[in-house]
């Protein structure tokens, strides 16, 4: 089973906010919510990624590791949301910061972040972190 974009965008606003709480208010919904999605990731890549103490999250060595990635997917899926909502019509500022216009034209691109998310399912983030 695939991590779900939502818990991604949480963990990424946990990470940035260096707080589990702030980033549920952000993300909208209860901090046990959170605290369960963020656990539910931990359990997928079975390793943890955030460190709790009273004073908020610290990441792990996989948390970092996973941060990167996880800033990257999101940032391709807002670019693709972007161009399926708005398309070409003229627009300079929805350019494809790689590859070129056709290739997103031609769905080169979008089969590209298809074919990344699906690798995470096989991702070991346990292995990819420096311990």
């Amino acid at each position: 089973m695939l991590p779900d974009i939502d818990s991604l965008a949480l963990f990424v606003r946990a990470a940035e906010l260096h707080s589990l709480t702030k980033a549920a208010d952000a993300s909208h919904i209860g901090a046990a919510a959170a605290s369960r999605r963020i656990a539910l990731l931990e359990h997928r890549f079975k390793t943890p990624l955030l460190e709790r103490s009273p004073r908020g999250v610290e990441l792990t060595p996989a948390g970092t590791s996973l941060l990167a990635h996880a800033k990257a997917l999101l940032a391709q899926l807002n670019g693709m949301e972007a161009i399926a909502q708005f398309g070409f019509q003229g627009s300079n500022a929805l350019e494809p910061q790689h590859g070129t216009r056709d290739d997103w034209k031609d769905g080169f691109a979008a089969r590209r972040v298809l074919a990344a998310a699906a690798s995470i399912r096989h991702w070991d983030i346990a292995r990819t972190a420096s311990f």
